[in-house]
């Protein structure tokens, strides 16, 4: 017996992006995006952009470390050390810069490094610890706020500008001349992170001390939930984000989501998916994803997603194989055992004793939940388990249609067994006579028929006799051919077998398997993984899994035509084992989905169909063995023959972790098809 001391948190996917992947160095400054949806970061080395496909690394103006970024309708301004300006695309694709700080030069102090950008009507901002540089854009010129005090940062509330004087206060700026709005002992002792226009009061939010809200003068403490943590952890920024909640990026505590009433909604860290504890810059994008500028990589949450995932990263559940909710419990069973907690809960998962090993299915039949073992048949009653069959390897269990004995059929490695109910306990009756085939899919057809499949042997036909203690016939079917991770199941009162040639159904006048070209659109030859086909009976969807998708099968809406619908989720991300998937629900429309590394919550109503736009970003030809040339890409080219190598560089600006962008592109003149 052991306990497992981990809370189970379900996060929303993550994307990691590396040194090695993005080419720069490992800290993040700051993080900005363009219309196009084009991310661009200030890293250490320069100013990388990404276009959801490929990262350019242009290097910094001075090779000094870019501290800060904002983009400004066609213009990436950034700032480094004794230096700032901007960044615009030309005609050839290429970003080039144009300096700023050269026309002050004289003004600028000694050392001086630019933290932040801000725009605001005509002007744009740059903040030193030392001074705001304000540029006019309009007339070319600047004027400048300066401190004798460090401004640790600056700040853009509604239509207003603010900032801090350390020791002595927070000012406001108004008509170019800053306003001092509260010189309150807290603010003069501790940083601000940020302010904001919440509950329409001014919400002010330092780096040790959690947020106050301004009233006239007066800081009065907001008492929320997260006080308790906010009074432990040092954050270094924060945002807040479309919904009106909070991202905050701290020093070694990884990422504190609150909901806009101060609530805990989750803590993202290191042990949890990111690449480091350290955030130092956060930006909420165009489609609500959370980017993270870490001190040793960038990370992008997709907090909005239809995903939701739970991390087993230190391996003490194992890989999930079958999952149910019962009567306020979350099962998960895995290859070491079953596990519970109580559902919709941060609880931790807890051992089930007496059920170390591995757990193949779990089902509910008779407000019973059944647990197939390597050791046999458990009934499961909150945490205990009662072996009622100690017979190796309980596949799966099925009811017999229809029937009044209170007897079950289940799959082991030695063929099918039946349970049976005497009063209120379920125990061991028979083992059925001549049929010895491991029976891992198996279904009723009728009382006395039952269709097995075995992956390498192929699929029969088992007629069982009244008593259903031997089987009278055993019949190869032969309209099939036999395939690995082959399975057969019930779907709509039909028997469904699906392998690598598609999906089958079973056509009992005839007595033969026919295919079925709807329901084989959920994977071709070349997408196939896993013939693995699940059915939810609470929502009637039958769920299917290839290399690319996710496919659920709903029931027409005016038709008697099932749908089928497809959710991108890659087989490699999906990290399950290949023939023995696992989804269940858990209520309404969401799913369980196991994995070897823990489990994802699918929210089938927060799928939406995105469309993108696709950028041509650059053109370039060469003659052989020769040099690449840039082409402008607003004009009609005419190329030598001898120059005839010409490349599109191609993208759109996506993020899910677990879409997987794919083009096609068509040459027309000389390739009239699609690729």
């Amino acid at each position: 017996m052991f306990s497992l001391i981990l809370g189970a948190q379900e996060l929303p996917p993550i994307q990691i992006f590396t040194p090695q992947i993005y080419g720069g160095e490992n800290q993040n400054w700051a993080i900005s995006q363009s219309s196009e949806k084009y991310i661009y970061v200030a890293n250490t080395k320069g100013l990388l952009e990404y276009n959801g496909a490929n990262w350019q690394l242009y290097p910094s103006p001075n090779e000094t470390i870019i501290r800060s970024v904002k983009v400004v309708n066609d213009k990436i301004y950034t700032g480094c050390f004794m230096e700032f300006g901007y960044w615009q695309r030309d005609s050839f694709g290429i970003l080039n810069y144009t300096s700023l700080s050269d026309k002050i030069k004289d003004q600028i102090l000694e050392d001086e490094q630019f933290w932040n950008i801000m725009d605001f009507e005509k002007y744009i901002l740059f903040q030193s610890l030392n001074n705001i540089y304000i540029y006019d854009t309009v007339s070319d010129k600047f004027e400048t706020i300066n401190s004798k005090t460090t401004l640790p940062k600056m700040y853009k509330v509604d239509e207003s500008i603010y900032f801090q004087k350390m020791g002595e206060g927070i000012y406001k700026i108004e008509n170019g001349e800053p306003i001092l709005i509260t010189n309150d002992q807290i603010i003069k002792d501790n940083i601000v992170v940020n302010i904001y226009d919440h509950q329409k009061q001014l919400l002010i939010q330092t780096q040790n001390k959690g947020f106050y809200f301004l009233n006239d003068g007066v800081l009065k403490k907001w008492n929320i939930e997260a006080n308790s943590l906010l009074d432990q952890t040092s954050v270094y920024n924060s945002i807040k984000l479309h919904d009106n909640s909070f991202a905050l990026g701290t020093i070694s505590k990884g990422l504190i989501h609150l909901t806009k009433e101060g609530i805990i909604n989750y803590e993202i860290n290191q042990p949890r998916g990111l690449t480091n504890n350290t955030v130092l810059s956060l930006f909420e994008d165009q489609e609500q994803n959370i980017w993270l500028g870490l001190d040793n990589g960038i990370n992008c949450i997709n907090i909005t997603s239809p995903f939701r995932v739970f991390n087993d990263g230190d391996g003490h559940l194992g890989t999930i194989y079958a999952s149910a909710i019962f009567k306020g419990f979350l099962y998960i069973g895995t290859n070491q055992g079953l596990f519970y907690k109580v559902y919709n809960t941060q609880d931790e998962f807890k051992f089930i004793e007496g059920t170390k090993g591995q757990v193949w299915c779990l089902q509910e039949i008779d407000n019973t939940l059944f647990c197939g073992h390597n050791n046999g048949t458990y009934i499961i009653d909150q945490n205990k388990a009662n072996l009622i069959c100690d017979i190796d390897g309980t596949w799966n269990i099925r009811p017999i249609p229809n029937n009044e004995k209170n007897l079950l059929v289940q799959g082991n490695y030695n063929g099918l067994n039946v349970l049976e109910k005497i009063g209120d306990t379920w125990s061991f009756r028979n083992k059925i006579q001549g049929f010895e085939n491991s029976s891992k899919h198996f279904e009723f057809l009728d009382y006395h028929e039952v269709f097995v499949s075995h992956e390498y042997k192929g699929v029969f036909k088992v007629t069982l006799n009244d008593s259903y203690i031997k089987a009278l016939e055993v019949k190869k079917d032969s309209t099939v051919d036999k395939g690995q991770n082959a399975s057969i199941l019930k779907y709509n009162n039909d028997i469904i077998y699906a392998y690598k040639e598609g999906v089958f159904k079973y056509d009992k006048i005839n007595d033969k398997f026919e295919k079925d070209t709807i329901l084989s659109k959920i994977f071709n030859t070349d997408n196939y993984t896993s013939g693995k086909m699940i059915v939810d009976d609470k929502t009637n969807t039958l769920w299917g899994f290839s290399k690319t998708d996710l496919s659920f099968i709903s029931p027409g809406k005016l038709t008697s035509t099932p749908k089928v619908n497809k959710v991108s989720f890659p087989y490699s991300l999906r990290k399950s084992i290949t023939g023995y998937e696992s989804i269940s629900n858990l209520e309404d429309n969401r799913f369980l989905l196991g994995s070897s590394s823990g489990y994802i919550i699918i929210d089938l109503d927060k799928i939406t169909n995105k469309s993108y736009q696709i950028h041509i970003n650059s053109i370039t030809n060469h003659a052989l063995n020769s040099k690449t040339n840039f082409i402008d890409k607003n004009i009609i080219g005419e190329f030598k023959n001898n120059q005839n190598n010409i490349q599109f560089n191609y993208s759109i600006a996506e993020f899910d972790k677990y879409l997987e962008s794919e083009y096609q592109f068509q040459l027309e003149g000389f390739y009239d098809e699609w690729s």
